[in-house]
């Protein structure tokens, strides 16, 4: 299963559509990460790049990989303890 967690459509949900590529859409990654099943695909997208990228804190880390997600962020902002800088 493939996952998208952005605000609402945008050139990636308009292209795996356009491609007949099945897909759910998520508001938040936290929300992504609980309902997917295990070993799932989710793409956290940047929304408001370039000004704020998403944050991907540890809890959440450590629930993705206990499902062992595959998780693919869009200029993160933060991943766990790591802060990115200004893209």
């Amino acid at each position: 299963m493939l996952a998208v967690v952005s605000a609402g459509r945008n050139d990636l949900t308009s292209a795996l559509g356009a491609g007949g590529h099945a897909f759910q859409q998520f508001a938040t990654g936290a929300e992504a990460v609980k309902m997917v099943p295990p070993e799932s695909g989710v793409i956290v997208t940047a929304d408001e790049y370039p000004k704020l990228g998403p944050v991907i804190d540890d809890q959440l880390l450590g629930q993705a990989r206990l499902k062992h997600l595959r998780l693919v962020v869009e200029y993160p902002r933060q991943v766990g303890k790591l802060i990115a800088g200004t893209p």
